[in-house]
Parts: C-alpha cells; structure tokens; sequence
C-alpha cells in the first residue's frame, strides 16, 4: 500500500510490483463512482500472474481525499493521467472499459465546462 502526491492531493494506490521487477505489462485498476481499490480484490490475485497491477482511490473516493475541494468530477481523467505519470509506467491494458469511458465523459466535460462562476454582487 502507498501512495504519491499527486495534483494537490494524497493519491493512494497499491502496486503488485512496485520497483516492476518482474517487467510484466501493467494493468490499472479503476474503479467507478462509489467504488475504491477494493472493487478488483477478486480480479487482481488472477492477473497479476501475469501483469504488474495498480488499482488507486480516485480523488474523494477510499483513501484519496480531496483536500483541494475541487470535486470527483477530475478524478478519474487527472488522478489516472498523474498516477501513470507519477510511476513511469505506460498503461498495456484497462482493466475496466466501464472505468476507461467514464474517464474520457469526465475529460471531455472538463473542456467543455465554462469557467466557475463566482456569487453575483449585491446590489445595496
């Protein structure tokens, strides 16, 4: 179990092969709205035969918290940019097309999102 500082927050993960001696291909593990990393402890014992697996608490999610305040909606496009970033490691396969979609909506709602707006003045 670790975890990394990652974009302002403490990103927790956990790595079958953290100094990836074994030169297997890596498999992230992500979860879904309401999950953590546990969501895969039936899937990981199986892969990780063969592949390198890194399963993370999404920002605001397990044991990330989101202490920026800046809301789940980044976590699975930035947390999941930034972790690969953070272990130099290319990601082979997902382990969950559900997870890979919902990040590239989440991704793809962030560009398209208007600036925060800040609370209209009073009028007085």
């Amino acid at each position: 179990m670790a975890s990394a500082q990652i974009n302002g927050i403490e990103l927790f993960y956990e790595d079958s092969d953290p100094t990836n001696e074994s030169g297997k291909p890596v498999v992230f593990w992500n979860h879904g709205a309401g999950g953590n990393h546990m969501s895969w402890w039936q899937q990981i014992p199986v892969f990780r035969q063969d592949y390198r697996c890194i399963a993370i608490d999404h920002r605001g999610f397990g044991r990330s918290l989101d202490t920026t305040g800046e809301g789940v909606a980044r976590f699975m496009a930035e947390d999941y940019e930034r972790i690969r970033a953070a272990q130099k490691v290319r990601a082979d396969r997902e382990a969950a097309e559900e997870a890979k979609a919902e990040a590239a909506r989440v991704a793809a709602a962030a560009e398209d999102a208007p600036p925060a707006a800040s609370a209209p003045a009073e009028e007085g």
